[in-house]
């Protein structure tokens, strides 16, 4: 898995509001088959057993706001200690 190669990145869970919107915006698009949806359906709430695994939890119910989230917590992010040390050892060595 990604996150175990990966253990410095940022893993950020973009949830739907709910299985049923989910389910209502996947059949809005006509693109399926209710096979295939009922497929996308069940991976679906398979990856939302996963969601324990990630740092962070989006929901997308209005786009704006799920991007200015994820935006949020990539500022967060990039301002973590961990990922600074070359600067924060360049201010002990001035």
């Amino acid at each position: 898995m990604v996150m175990d190669n990966c253990p410095e990145g940022l893993f950020i869970f973009i949830a739907p509001e709910s299985l049923a919107v989910l389910s209502n915006r996947l059949k809005g698009r006509g693109t399926e088959t209710k096979e295939q949806l009922d497929i996308r359906t069940q991976k679906a709430k398979w990856e939302i057993k996963q969601c324990k695994k990630f740092e962070f939890v989006v929901v997308n119910d209005e786009l704006e706001t799920a991007v200015n989230d994820v935006r949020e917590i990539i500022s967060s992010f990039r301002k973590k200690v961990m990922l600074n040390t070359e600067f924060i050892d360049g201010l002990l060595n001035e």
